[in-house]
């Protein structure tokens, strides 16, 4: 709908620009979502698997479209540590490496800068399954013969 030379009130001019208005806004936050959508999708690889929650997309791009240009032969195939030494991220080879390996990234070879937060994630070093480190197992205590106490008791036994 598009603004015509208007023979009425201001009162209908200022409705159909407000109409328009809010038309445009409505365009913009679609985008926006869309885009939203996107993004995160792009960065849902199992070679990010550790690193998605703790690493600014910004830096998950940077890493991506350098593996990228690897697999398309756009750089060297031998490693020259620029990338890794000057923008402290993990470089192409060391993620075809890992994604060889089935393995995703480890948080540690993200520098604390490309993170939301600067504090040290709990065994970030580590190459284990992240679930482990997020959700370790419950193990429930057994009772001790003739303790008549429940396990969520505080109170210590007096015969100990």
């Amino acid at each position: 709908m598009a603004l015509k030379v208007s023979t009425g009130d201001l009162k209908h001019v200022v409705d159909t620009i407000e109409m328009l208005v809010i038309k445009q806004v409505d365009e913009y936050k679609y985008q926006l979502n869309a885009l939203k959508i996107r993004l995160v999708r792009a960065h849902q690889i199992p070679l990010f698997d550790w690193a998605v929650e703790y690493v600014l997309l910004e830096a998950l791009d940077l890493v991506l479209d350098y593996y990228k240009k690897l697999k398309e032969g756009k750089i060297s195939q031998e490693c020259d540590g620029v990338f890794e030494r000057t923008m402290r991220l993990p470089c192409a080879y060391t993620c075809k490496k890992r994604q060889t390996q089935g393995k995703p990234l480890l948080l540690a070879s993200f520098h604390k800068r490309w993170r939301y937060s600067n504090q040290t994630v709990p065994n970030e070093d580590i190459d284990i399954p992240y679930e482990l480190t997020r959700n370790p197992a419950i193990i429930p205590r057994k009772r001790r013969k003739g303790s008549r106490q429940a396990i969520s008791s505080t109170r210590r036994d007096p015969s100990h």
